[in-house]
């Protein structure tokens, strides 16, 4: 759903793993998740709070978002995952893989409230998908430092007038076309 859009995996249990640094081609990334599974992992546990840090560190400057795919997280997590947001301003977001009214549910609530993050129910259409990729798009800004100034791009509201500049530009040419073939 985020063609071309980078898009990385960290996988954790006890521990954080990065399976892949973010790339821009999505087979990659969901051939990997076809091919991991928790049986893999070398230290069992749910320690999402380091998996959040590391998801973060692999951002870096680049930024972006962080989508956690749990079907329940471990109550020993939300102290940690309170000293992750107090820390870090990279939004994160849930996607809940468990039924409604189930304690499943409710972990991945309490994990969230924890770290000031939306849950999103997983659905049997795309509807999830579609939500988690509307929340998670950025508009394409260009931000640079000149002199030690930030600047950041917004050409595009120039758009309009030189469109218009534009077909002004091929009326002129177009009419001296004509004269000419009239001579």
């Amino acid at each position: 759903a985020r063609k071309g859009q980078p898009l990385g995996r960290v996988n954790y249990a006890g521990s954080a793993h990065l399976v892949l640094p973010p790339t821009r081609d999505a087979d990659v990334v969901a051939t990997m998740a076809a091919e991991i599974g928790p049986d893999i992992m070398p230290k069992p546990g749910d320690d999402l709070a380091s998996a959040l840090r590391l998801a973060e560190r692999t951002l870096g400057d680049v930024g972006g978002s962080i989508v956690v795919v749990s079907d329940t997280v471990a109550e020993s997590n939300d102290s940690a995952l309170a000293d992750f947001r107090a820390g870090s301003s990279v939004p994160v977001y849930y996607l809940a893989v468990a039924r409604a009214d189930t304690p499943e549910i409710d972990s991945i609530r309490r994990a969230a409230e924890a770290t000031r993050s939306e849950v999103t129910p997983i659905t049997a259409d795309s509807a999830d998908v579609d939500s988690l990729v509307r929340k998670t798009e950025r508009p394409s800004v260009s931000i640079s430092a000149i002199d030690g100034t930030r600047c950041a791009e917004a050409g595009w509201l120039l758009v309009p007038f030189l469109a218009l500049f534009s077909l002004a530009a091929f009326r002129r040419v177009r009419d001296d076309s004509a004269e000419e073939v009239d001579e």
